[in-house]
């Protein structure tokens, strides 16, 4: 990674005739020095390539093209001849000199498959490990959908099965997917650390930047100059949705913990915090929280700041197994360390008054989230207790605990060292890599009994411990707590259940593999995940006569960065899901190319000779 420069290509126009398990997921430029890169960053400037295709049962190449052509005409021609993978094109390697004559050869070696000749100014690597990313784009699709699950749907219509909000299971796996996914294509030492960290976030950028305008938008639908409210409440109030006659309250918006009074300090707060991508721990007090998920993409942020140190670290120790292993364990017991610790403090900082309960740091009165709704639509039906300081305390500190990135690093870097062991142990290039797909297969009917219990077996939202059925403690911010706690517990599970699926064996695997999905619905995980908020607000208005699900109308029992879910019936959960993954991708092939054509032509006007410093294409 140190001297080489990583585009990712997107092309969901493509219909594959023939499907290729493409080893790497890179087009991979090689620069030696800074004049070449310099060179190398026009698209359209002739240079020697070498194109490298496998297919899923052969890791041998199974074809190479070996001549000087510009890389948009070479991309161009890809996806005429139906060879450009949606996510993940060929191995694409540019040298400066050029390669001199057949570079590839066939060895018997599947290790030395890929082998770069001497003749070559490309350095020799062994075949990158047999990883079945097809697999893995299908698991992060899922996860987008579990993460629209929680945030779509009131509890009432859902039923019994509302009581899987109470494990999110994915908040772990998609930063433990993050830092497997990043570091999987095991390359050197990165030397340019700052350089791979912006390359990296200008990847991600352009759709989380529209995604922040489009919630701009919805935001200030409901919040306005003369919506304002200078009063601030951590807890929702019994006229948030409706008024004492039983009619819809008009919209209306409160400021933020720290700057409670000013509608514009808040406004403008907001947008400079949400699109620097600063909504956690310790910023989020001073601005609103304009995407209700956002938070992922921020502390996701922070991860990446990280990866290259932590890459360089666990690169030292990449071909020792044992080491590896120690590593994972150690990290999960690090993670248990930090949830339970959090759960029992909060726990036992309770005062039971012999006439009231109270709880001095996380508590509150004796009623549940469910209960301040009536009906599928969520009307309020209760008063909201009053706020007090202890109670408010307890608030900001279980949000700083949530929204805390060093936290959640902790699953990105296990998922590094995940990547490495992989990479060591090479399951799929084994003589019987069908034994993983068992335990993959195995992993999954886990997930589904653990499902079912909470189904079908308890008697409220939440599978507890002992000490945890309290009925003292039966508050809405205890609940949240001890759900995040619940959520975690299962990381042993999801990174073997990761590991296994990567080799591509079974049946778990073969339905994220099924050619629907990766051909309509896995390219648009990401963009799903961050539009899937506005969608819901556009449909729900749309289907209720205008009205609009926002934060403050349907805001939780305590300070939270998101509302409660959207109050729609179950079964429009699909239509939510298919309108958003439709709209994402419409972004990807309409919007965000237009988005950057502007931006890229008002920068030519501003500096017109200013030479290019990067290839885009849609990411």
């Amino acid at each position: 990674v140190s001297s080489l420069v990583e585009i990712e290509i997107l092309d969901s126009d493509v219909e594959m005739q023939m499907r290729y398990h493409v080893l790497e997921n890179h087009v991979r430029w090689k620069l030696d020095g800074k004049k070449l890169a310099d060179n190398m960053v026009q698209p359209w400037k002739q240079l020697p390539v070498g194109i490298f295709l496998q297919s899923h049962s052969n890791p041998y190449p199974v074809g190479m093209k070996n001549r000087r052509v510009s890389l948009r005409e070479l991309i161009s021609e890809l996806r005429t001849e139906k060879k450009l993978n949606y996510k993940f094109p060929p191995n694409i390697m540019i040298d400066d000199v050029g390669f001199k004559g057949n570079v590839v050869q066939k060895y018997e070696n599947v290790g030395q498959a890929n082998k770069v000749s001497d003749d070559s100014n490309l350095e020799g690597e062994a075949l990158p490990c047999i990883v079945d990313r097809d697999v893995i784009s299908g698991l992060r699709y899922c996860l987008a959908c579990c993460v629209m699950f929680m945030s779509v749907g009131s509890d009432q219509s859902w039923g019994h099965f509302g009581r899987l909000r109470g494990m999110p299971w994915h908040e772990h796996a998609f930063f433990l997917l993050g830092g497997y996914t990043l570091a999987l294509p095991v390359n050197p030492l990165i030397v340019e650390r700052l350089t791979f960290v912006t390359s990296r976030i200008k990847a991600m950028y352009p759709v989380y930047l529209i995604a922040v305008v489009f919630a701009l938008v919805n935001l200030l639908i409901t919040c306005r100059p003369s919506t304002f409210e200078s009063t601030f409440h951590w807890r929702a109030q019994p006229n948030d949705l409706l008024d004492a006659d039983g009619s819809v309250a008009p919209l209306f918006c409160e400021g933020t913990p720290l700057i409670p009074t000013s509608y514009w300090g808040n406004l403008f707060a907001t947008i400079i915090v949400s699109t620097l991508g600063l909504s956690v721990s310790p910023i989020w007090p001073v601005s609103w929280f304009l995407g209700y998920c956002f938070w992922y993409n921020n502390i996701y942020f922070q991860c990446l700041a990280i990866f290259p140190f932590a890459y360089n670290i666990i690169y030292r120790a990449r071909s020792k197994k044992y080491n590896l292993m120690f590593g994972i364990i150690s990290l999960t017991l690090l993670s248990y360390a930090i949830i339970l610790a959090a759960w029992f403090v909060a726990k036992d900082t309770v005062d039971v008054d012999s006439n009231t309960s109270t709880i001095s740091l996380i508590g509150g009165d004796d009623y549940e989230s469910d209960n301040i709704f009536n009906g599928d639509n969520n009307n309020m039906a209760a008063a909201a207790p009053e706020d007090d300081k202890t109670q408010n305390m307890g608030n900001v500190m279980l949000l700083h605990f949530f929204l805390f990135g060093p936290c959640w690093m902790v699953y990105f870097v296990m998922g590094i060292c995940l990547a490495f062991l992989y990479s060591s142990c090479r399951p799929a290039d084994r003589a019987s890599p069908q034994k993983w797909g068992y335990i993959a297969d195995v992993c999954s009917l886990i997930y589904i009994a653990i499902f079912t219990i909470i189904i079908f077996f308890t008697s409220d939202s939440h599978l507890r411990i002992d000490g945890a059925d309290n009925k003292e403690l039966h508050n809405a911010m205890i609940n949240n707590l001890w759900d995040t706690v619940a959520g975690r517990l299962v990381c042993p599970l999801t990174t073997l259940w990761i590991f296994a699926l990567s080799t591509g064996e079974g049946f778990t695997a073969s339905a994220f593999r099924n050619q629907f999905v990766l051909d309509y619905l896995a390219p648009n995980a990401y963009n799903c995940f961050l539009f899937h908020q506005m969608i819901s607000q556009w449909y729900y208005a749309a289907t209720r006569n205008g009205h609009w699900w926002n934060y403050w109308r349907y805001r939780r029992l305590f300070y939270w960065f998101s509302p409660e879910p959207c109050p729609v019936e179950w079964y429009e959960y699909p239509l939510v899901l298919g309108l958003t993954t439709l709209f994402s991708h419409q972004v990807n092939i309409i919007l965000l190319p237009f988005c950057r054509n502007v931006w890229y032509e008002f920068r030519r006007l501003i500096f017109p000779k200013r030479k290019e410093t990067e290839v885009v294409y849609e990411v």
